[in-house]
């Protein structure tokens, strides 16, 4: 061990020197087995019986001294994510010892003294425990860099800047008079790429539901809700721009995290908002005992592996008229998939782990797309946001059709690859 740490001892004490140049730390694809478990638990603020599948770090927005530079920390296991504000010392001590035993790659981005050039460092470790630092650099487009700004300033966005949106500014995407944080920029147009994919079925959502009034207000309830931004998005598109009355849940594990949401809502005087602590089995069995009307429209962003499941079997089973569901960490697919037992046709899809990984997501959702046409839905598979923001870029977006329900056929391509996956067995077992 002494050996590795050795190796990526340079790149500690780079970030130590410079640590206002850093940009993000991504640490992914973890190391099955563990040798020395008792030394990796002391960076890891997460239950010693979960294992940690990535982590993700970041700048945190609070300004400090060069030598009180401080991180953003999310350390995610398949159903959770757990935050910490880490300080320079402790960011050099978690990758002396995740690198090469925790995680086979640590991902970091430096800010370098041209505005338009990014170096990346990338340290690998294989099965074997080598490692090894790969160097590159990135170049941005002068073109872009200087024409970027007055594009994004000119496109017809939703929510556009200069008009002053109350939550953006709560949330620190916009300032007092209207304007962008530059830094919150993509934030800004990940909401407006998201409120345009509701504005296309809002129509559809209208005449399903024979239109919405005080009486019957259109209802919708967002799993994992997090931090809220698409959320009050929501409230905001359809209470402020469209004028209709609108019910919105919010629901997510953290009582950190709902806590602050009602505080929000509660200073912008905020009717027909509610946020619960809880999960999705909790909250659709807290339902039954009540003649509500249900949802109108399900989101579910993010909800980790086969939480996404346990969403659309609830929307599904409640007849939600819409759902709109971005996949996240589907390992269950994954897991399930074996290189010796699969046909021939598909053993170099399998043969190596980071395609099989990107397969067994693609698979999981062509399942659960499969699934959705035959409960009656009619599904387009849409890109989210840009690759180069993220990779979880997949939004299912499904709306009732008038017409029967398909009859539900075993699909044929999960019994191909060997498949049983959760949303099967929870819709038709």
């Amino acid at each position: 061990m002494a050996k590795k740490i050795q190796k990526i001892q340079d790149l500690v004490e780079k970030i130590k020197n410079n640590p206002s140049d850093l940009a993000f730390v991504i640490f992914s694809a973890p190391i099955s087995k563990v040798q020395d478990q008792d030394l990796l638990q002391s960076p890891f603020p997460i239950p010693t019986d979960k294992k940690c599948i990535k982590i993700k770090i970041r700048p945190s927005a609070t300004k400090s001294s060069y030598k009180e530079q401080i991180f953003f920390a999310e350390f995610f296991t398949e159903k959770q994510t757990f935050h910490r504000k880490i300080n320079v010392d402790e960011l050099a001590e978690l990758i002396i010892q995740t690198g090469g035993i925790w995680f086979k790659s640590i991902a970091l981005r430096f800010r370098m003294n041209s505005a338009s050039v990014q170096e990346l460092i990338t340290v690998l470790s294989n099965k074997k425990g080598q490692v090894r630092i790969i160097y590159s650099t990135e170049k941005k487009s002068e073109h872009l860099e200087k024409n970027s700004f007055a594009e994004f300033k000119n496109k017809n966005y939703i929510l556009q800047e200069g008009k002053i949106v109350p939550f953006l500014v709560r949330l620190g995407i916009m300032t007092q008079d209207g304007t962008v944080v530059n830094s919150k920029r993509d934030k800004f147009k990940q909401v407006n790429k998201f409120l345009e994919f509701v504005a296309d079925i809002l129509p559809e959502l209208k005449k399903l539901s024979g239109g919405f009034s005080k009486e019957r207000p259109l209802k919708i309830i967002d799993f994992g809700c997090g931090k809220s931004y698409l959320t009050f998005a929501l409230h905001f598109y359809f209470s402020e721009i469209n004028n209709l009355p609108v019910e919105i849940i919010g629901l997510d594990l953290k009582e950190e995290v709902i806590l602050e949401c009602e505080r929000l809502a509660t200073s912008l005087s905020l009717k027909g908002i509610t946020f619960i602590k809880g999960d999705i089995a909790q909250y659709a069995n807290s339902q039954k005992e009540k003649k509500s009307l249900p949802p109108d429209l399900m989101v579910s962003l993010h909800a980790c592996d086969t939480a996404t499941d346990y969403a659309i079997e609830y929307a599904i089973k409640q007849g939600c008229l819409a759902i709109l569901s971005v996949p996240c960490c589907q390992h269950e697919a994954n897991s399930q998939l074996e290189y010796k037992s699969c046909k021939k046709e598909f053993k170099p899809l399998l043969k190596h782990g980071l395609i099989k990984e990107r397969f067994a997501s693609l698979v999981t959702d062509a399942l659960r797309v499969e699934i959705l046409e035959q409960q009656g839905y009619s599904v387009q598979v849409l890109e989210f946001i840009d690759m180069s923001h993220t990779p979880k870029n997949i939004l299912i977006r499904a709306v009732r059709s008038l017409k029967e329900k398909k009859q539900n056929n075993p699909s044929e391509l999960a019994k191909e690859l060997g498949l049983d996956l959760t949303l099967n067995s929870l819709v038709n077992h």
